[in-house]
């Protein structure tokens, strides 16, 4: 397959908030100023989104040609967005992160710098302090539990794998695509995945943006996501 683009950045949408639209753009008008120089293309995919975004989403295609715009009736969860969306495209790199850009948006180009600096297959967003400072009390334990369990079960080095930012190389994008985990923790999956076939990677820390607001999981969530990341953690199929 012929490669288009130097980069492309997904970004999976669930029900977002009133305004969404605008907040989107205005991190788009930052990206194209970071990005300058840089061919790029920018995935949206609505994982199932309950409130019809018709009309918000052809507003942003509009204000952004470089947005190409995918999705789906039915919720399938995190992981298979992103799936979804890389899917659609074939770049040199791979950039994906939570539609808000929870830590702003020059990470992303320190990421592509990373990639195309020092060749690596895989850059990690990893979150510092403040970070978890931000966090509600019940998503500080939660995270606290999945490092522990990352380094205590898994041998990892790596002990924050659920950023939600990440920077691939083609050789990434292989292995996250073989990933079968559809929520949030399929980032778990995919770095077991990358450390077995022996991928290069590196680090890139990150601090949420200002007066960030964090959301809460509820308990049913909490305990289907524990009995995947157990399953995933004993190489079992989710």
């Amino acid at each position: 397959m012929k490669i288009f683009d130097s980069l492309s950045i997904v970004l999976p949408l669930y029900n977002p908030h009133v305004g969404w639209e605008d907040e989107l753009l205005a991190s788009f008008r930052l990206l194209s100023s970071l990005f300058e120089g840089i061919d790029y293309k920018i995935v949206i995919v609505d994982d199932g989104s309950p409130t019809d975004l018709s009309a918000s989403l052809a507003k942003i295609k509009c204000a952004e040609p470089r947005v190409l715009l995918h999705g789906y009736k039915e919720n399938k969860g995190k992981g298979h967005a992103i799936r979804h969306g890389i899917k659609q495209v074939q770049a040199i790199y791979y950039i994906y992160n939570d539609w808000d850009f929870p830590f702003g948006v020059q990470p992303l180009r320190a990421i592509y710098d990373l990639l195309t600096t020092q060749r690596c297959d895989l850059v990690l967003g990893t979150r510092g302090k403040n970070y978890m400072k931000a966090l509600p009390f019940k998503r500080k334990i939660i995270s606290a539990g999945v490092r522990f369990a990352n380094y205590l079960l898994t041998n990892f080095k790596i002990g924050d794998t659920q950023a939600g930012l990440k920077g691939l190389s083609n050789k990434a994008r292989d292995m996250l695509l073989e990933t079968k985990t559809n929520s949030f923790i399929f980032e778990f999956e995919f770095i077991k995945k990358v450390l077995k076939q022996k991928l290069t990677y590196t680090f890139l820390t990150v601090e949420p943006k200002p007066n960030i607001v964090m959301s809460n999981f509820k308990f049913k969530t909490i305990k289907k996501e524990l009995i995947t990341y157990i399953k995933l953690c004993f190489g079992n199929n989710p």
